[in-house]
């Protein structure tokens, strides 16, 4: 088969590899199409992956080609998505059902080889079927979805509450969409990019704002007071996703007195808190909470499992407009110069693994 291989910082190769062979509770799948996530970034452009050369992607979609012995419940043709995360289910956070936790967990696209390929191979537990119906193409971001849900349970978010999602991009737009499904009495969305913001409040938010404009903190406060939602000069819950100092800032400042910050976003360069920063955390009596991948009993969970009923019920979308540039997989040597424009990185890239 036919691979993007990465071999180190800035270095992918197009290139034919072994075809892998399904084992024993495995399922072999002719992936269809593959994410690029902020994640991958650093691994395609810095050299961060946990060894080279592999083959990067975690969030895709595709079609079952092959089953190994003792699998049941697929068969070849179906369509399915892919849960990246293979818990141990031996260690402490495992036996508890908290999967997100495990202390020994392996990951696909960064621990095994992931998606930028023409096939993969992922435990039978790993794939979740999707109607054949399913856009495969859409269904890639099917995982990012869940990071964003996995997020609002974690917060304790609830009906009838004000949130503010800082960082307009991919999770943060699939966090404005669960916010209006869960029920938030008021969402704001702050980011940089005016075309995302506009997404954002087509896809549910009350009010946008971009960081680039003067006293958009001080208008973004007001817009709650202005619906007499907001609760003493803030946001119950604030849902950080954009993994940046500037975020971080915004989402500390936007957070009420005992309101909720959820830390989302992915993180390339280190993050440390002014002065004035933890003076807010401790005046404003603020809770922190950080939230990473998904995961629950029974594996892969309600996350998964909820995700995938809303997306193909309709009330979950992946609008075109999240996809800033669909990508042959065959033409995925050019992802490092890609990635080097940050406009393409404003929504995700998506490699058709069918070309």
């Amino acid at each position: 088969m036919k691979a993007a291989m990465a071999y180190g910082p800035a270095d992918i190769r197009w290139e034919e590899v072994d075809t892998p062979e399904p084992k024993a509770g495995e399922v072999r799948v002719r992936v269809s199409a593959c994410g690029v996530c902020g994640s991958d970034i650093p691994r395609i452009l810095n050299g961060t992956a946990h060894y080279y050369p592999i083959v990067l992607g975690h969030e895709f979609a595709g079609t079952v080609d092959a089953i190994g012995a003792e699998v049941e419940g697929f068969c070849p043709g179906n369509r399915v998505a892919v849960i990246p995360l293979i818990p141990c289910m031996e260690c402490a956070a495992c036996r508890k059902g908290q999967y997100s936790l495990c202390s020994k967990y392996s990951f696909v696209g960064s621990r095994r080889s992931g998606g930028y390929a023409e096939y993969a191979v992922l435990p039978a537990e790993n794939l979740l079927r999707l109607q054949e119906s399913t856009d495969l193409m859409n269904a890639a971001l099917l995982e990012p979805a869940t990071v964003a849900l996995h997020g609002i349970r974690k917060s304790g978010f609830s009906r009838n509450h004000t949130a503010c999602v800082v960082g307009g991009g991919t999770v943060g737009t699939f966090c404005t969409q669960w916010l209006r499904i869960e029920g938030a009495s008021e969402i704001t969305v702050i980011g940089r990019n005016q075309n995302r913001l506009d997404l954002n409040q087509r896809l549910g938010a009350d009010a946008v704002f971009t960081s680039l404009a003067e006293d958009y903190i001080k208008k973004a406060l007001a817009a709650a007071e202005i619906s007499g939602s907001s609760k003493d000069g803030g946001y119950e819950y604030v849902f950080e996703c954009g993994g940046t100092p500037e975020t971080v800032r915004i989402a500390l400042q936007m957070a009420a007195p005992q309101g909720t910050v959820c830390l989302l976003g992915t993180i390339n360069n280190e993050i440390t808190f002014t002065k004035a920063e933890w003076e807010q955390i401790l005046r404003k009596e603020l809770k922190l909470c950080g939230s990473w991948m998904s995961g629950g009993r029974p594996y892969p969970g309600e996350d998964w499992v909820r995700t995938v009923e809303c997306y193909e019920n309709g009330s979950l979308q992946v609008d075109p407009k999240m996809i800033s540039l669909k990508l042959p997989l065959s033409e995925a040597e050019r992802l490092p110069a890609i990635l080097q424009d940050k406009e393409y990185r404003t929504g995700r890239i998506i490699l058709d693994c069918r070309k």
